[in-house]
């Protein structure tokens, strides 16, 4: 069974790291990997991006619980996938390249079986029904009169303290194993991460990024990408240049992608 991608792993702790530990591991990696060490190591750049965001969820009990849960979840769901499980007992019978092949697409199709089922879960049933854009709506309803900050997020709470996702709005596409690390050159930023499907751009994630934060996507699979993002100091709205995930070769691996939010103009 592949290894679920969890801030544990990227901070190099056991589950049951205490949180003197957790302290230990981050200040260790940060001597490490810091930009400030790494000046012309894009790599270091988006490892520390994914320690940063790691520590932050760990060293808050409500959002390591939270991420515990959804541990619990993906192991659960993968347990119980047939295909994954006859492709784990094919695994032991096979060694030749073909394996490798069919494995992966058993895998995928197995993930996508997995996302369908959390899309009609936390989409009302109706997994074809593309969220509303939180970003275009705060840009309406600022037209027609002098722009005000928003003091909630459109849930009606506070903003997050750190780059995190804005409860009540899906996190759908979860069907592979690209990452996109995203740092924010700007203001505090609401941003939707958005996939091209059947010629149409979709909501799939909305998130908030303070000035200067970063903020890691997970588990994106094959497609067409952008992000679409409304500065919350001026109300401008923005989207980046489109970025294709695509396979690499005949292996079941996607490329990695580093994003900048530039400063507002």
């Amino acid at each position: 069974m592949p290894a679920i991608p969890t801030h544990y792993r990227n901070l190099r702790v056991p589950e049951t790291a205490t949180d003197q530990e957790i302290r230990e591991a981050y200040r260790r990696l940060s001597k490490r990997y810091h930009p400030d060490f790494n000046p012309d190591n894009a790599e270091a750049l988006r490892i520390m991006q994914l320690v940063n965001k790691a520590y932050a969820v760990l060293s808050d009990p409500e959002q390591r619980k939270r991420h515990d849960a959804w541990i619990a979840a993906q192991r659960q769901a993968k347990a119980a996938s047939p295909l994954l499980q006859r492709a784990i007992a094919w695994r032991k019978r096979q060694s030749n390249k073909q394996f490798w092949l069919v494995l992966g697409i058993g895998l995928l199709l197995g993930l996508l079986v997995l996302q369908a089922w959390r899309w009609l879960a936390g989409a009302g049933g109706n997994a074809q029904k593309s969220p509303p854009s939180a970003v275009a709506q705060l840009a309406e309803s600022g037209k027609g009169q002098a722009y005000q900050r928003p003091a909630q997020a459109p849930n009606g709470s506070a903003w997050p303290y750190f780059s995190d996702y804005i409860a009540g709005y899906p996190v759908a596409a979860q069907n592979g194993q690209s990452i996109a690390s995203i740092a924010n050159h700007g203001a505090d930023r609401m941003v939707e991460l958005q996939m091209q499907q059947d010629g149409t751009w979709q909501n799939i994630r909305t998130f908030y990024m303070p000035t200067q934060g970063f903020f890691t996507l997970y588990e994106l699979g094959a497609g067409q990408y952008r992000l679409f993002y409304i500065d919350l100091d001026s109300g401008k709205n923005t989207q980046t240049a489109v970025w294709p995930i695509e396979k690499q070769g005949d292996s079941p691996v996607y490329p990695d992608a580093g994003i900048v939010l530039p400063p507002t103009p």
